[in-house]
């Protein structure tokens, strides 16, 4: 058979599929799904002619490339052969050539002639949809898939494909929900099925799960999966039924090249998406092989699924599970309206507030990421689980650096921080889980963006709160927290401050206190101060880091005691750059 292969680059590996050996179709042929008269037979030989002869020219006149993968295979699917290679963020796979757009013209007329003709064939509306697309007119898909009269699930998947193109996402997520319940039940389960898109240990993780739970847990991973909680429509989860309509749509059509469309093809397109472009490579001179196509993915992309255990525990989650770094994965998805997702630094701050507590969040894009005059919105969204009613505040800023609040109830949640600057189409986000104690005496630290400022209350705290938890040796640290419950009469509080290097714990205290760890060298001072009992108590200062701080981890606590009780800790985990 002509060898071929596909490559593209993943944010910034490149991904490049090499065919090794032929193997037969395997899995399932596509179900029908049409409904059309017996004499629509030549309208429909005459569609899929001009799909092959587009496909045919398309081949003819892609540009030429002489790349060639090597090395052995990071990965193998099927006949294919994975390799990850180091690549360039800022490169663009090539335009398609204008030469290709009269012969797509031409396609999309006798397409649009056939459905016309006959409406029920769902081979017919299927292509004229994707073609559509290709061309890059969402709205004509859109008005297509409309026109469908083909079976209602199908119909209503070519809906949700043209809806989720035109980043309309809760419309598409409606869409693909009328598709799955009207679709017959072997289609609905391969739709449904996440085995493909897992590493077998992945997998493993869920199928330790049974019945309700092991649902609750794929509903967990689809909804922890969504890129931006803060936005309607969860567009992975779409992106994940277009993918399944695109495997649909080459039942009987002529690919670019030659090959057969197998398992293999739809497991690669199912983890890593359809190709953004593609390229031809011809054989060198004396070669047996033939001409065979070279496929782009975008240069961009992230893993946005979760591990397994942050989908059967997501409360637990603490932020470094999944980062959706530049690294081989799973599976990629490029949202079109992100050009990048950064890490965003931040704090978070936990404040009691009888039944709910306050969460307060302050956020900090790299300047380098950014425009000379970014105009940056932020959310902060507080979920309980999948089907929770969200609980979320927003915030506007002209800078890189923000704070915001949420009231959320004393009930384990996850956290999402997301922030974006629209004109750079720069994302950041944070998720965590989030267990609130309902008994805490005390708050955590909040960081204060102003070192001199002294606010009395939680409402001045909050609008101060620092961008991040990274200083420098010698800067001088603004700090806010409360105490909870003391007692009417308590007039004299003894605190203290220490910094302490590593994450300090109260198992690590426990242990140094009676002698079996070996305490850190800390940085200590205490004093005493006049103090009103009540049921919440504010307190602020500033801090002095020593000049000569070596860079690393460390915990800033801040220690109260209470005449006649056990101390009172709040504490913050800083790092320390130079």
């Amino acid at each position: 058979m002509a060898a071929a292969y596909v490559r593209g680059s993943i944010l910034p590996a490149l991904l490049a599929l090499f065919a090794v050996s032929a193997s037969a179709q395997t899995g399932p042929a596509t179900r029908a799904i049409s409904s059309q008269p017996p004499d629509s037979a030549e309208v429909v030989a005459r569609a899929r002619a001009a799909q092959a002869a587009f496909e045919r020219a398309r081949f003819r006149l892609l540009p030429r490339t002489y790349a060639t993968p090597h090395g052995p295979c990071d990965e193998r699917i099927g006949r294919y052969c994975f390799w990850f290679e180091s690549g360039d963020k800022s490169w663009r796979p090539p335009p398609e050539p204008e030469a290709v757009r009269p012969h797509l013209d031409r396609l999309l007329g006798v397409l649009d002639q056939a459905a016309a003709q006959v409406p029920g064939d769902g081979w017919v509306a299927g292509q004229r949809v994707r073609y559509l697309v290709h061309a890059r007119h969402p709205d004509r898909a859109l008005a297509a898939a409309r026109e469908c009269r083909a079976e209602r699930w199908w119909c209503a998947a070519l809906k949700g494909f043209a809806l989720h193109e035109g980043e309309r996402f809760a419309e598409a997520e409606e869409a693909f929900r009328e598709a799955l319940a009207a679709m017959p039940e072997r289609t609905r389960k391969e739709w449904t099925d996440v085995e493909p898109i897992l590493r077998r240990p992945q997998y493993a993780e869920l199928e330790r799960a049974a019945g309700e739970e092991r649902a609750a847990a794929e509903r967990r991973m689809w909804w922890l999966a969504d890129p931006l909680w803060s936005e309607p429509g969860n567009d992975r989860l779409t992106e994940h039924y277009v993918r399944w309509v695109h495997h649909h749509l080459q039942d009987h059509a002529r690919q670019t090249d030659v090959g057969t469309w197998s398992r293999d093809n739809r497991t690669i397109l199912l983890r890593y998406g359809w190709p953004v472009a593609a390229m031809r490579r011809d054989p060198t001179y004396g070669s047996m092989l033939s001409s065979f196509l070279v496929e782009y993915h975008d240069p961009v992309s992230w893993e946005f699924l979760p591990p397994a255990a942050a989908a059967r525990a997501p409360a637990a989650i603490t932020g470094r599970e999944w980062t959706m770094k530049d690294e081989p994965s799973a599976t990629r998805y490029a949202p079109a309206y992100a050009h990048d997702f950064v890490d965003v630094r931040h704090q978070l701050a936990v404040f009691r507030r009888g039944d709910s507590a306050v969460v307060v969040a302050g956020f900090r894009l790299r300047a380098d990421s950014l425009p000379a005059r970014p105009r940056v919105r932020a959310a902060l969204v507080a979920m309980e689980d999948a089907d929770a009613t969200p609980f979320m505040a927003r915030a506007e800023v002209a800078d890189s650096a923000g704070a915001m609040r949420v009231l959320v109830p004393h009930r384990p949640t996850v956290l999402s921080l997301e922030v974006r600057e629209d004109s750079s189409r720069v994302h950041g986000r944070h998720r965590q889980g989030l267990a609130l104690a309902a008994d805490a005496r005390s708050s955590d630290v909040l960081l204060l963006s102003d070192p001199a400022a002294r606010p009395g209350s939680l409402d001045e705290a909050a609008r101060l709160a620092r961008g991040d938890t990274h200083v420098r040796p010698g800067e001088r640290l603004g700090i806010f927290w409360e105490v909870y419950g003391l007692e009417a009469g308590t007039d004299t509080l003894g605190v203290g401050v220490s910094l302490v290097p590593g994450t300090a714990s109260w198992g690590r205290r426990r242990l140094e206190r009676i002698g079996l760890a070996r305490a850190a060298r800390a940085v200590r001072m205490s004093w005493q101060e006049e103090a009103q009992g009540g049921a919440v108590v504010a307190r602020s200062l500033g801090v002095a880091l020593p000049p000569t701080l070596p860079p690393g981890t460390y915990t800033l606590e801040v220690t109260v005691q209470i005449p006649g009780r056990p101390p009172v800790t709040a504490s913050r985990i800083i790092t320390v750059e130079r």
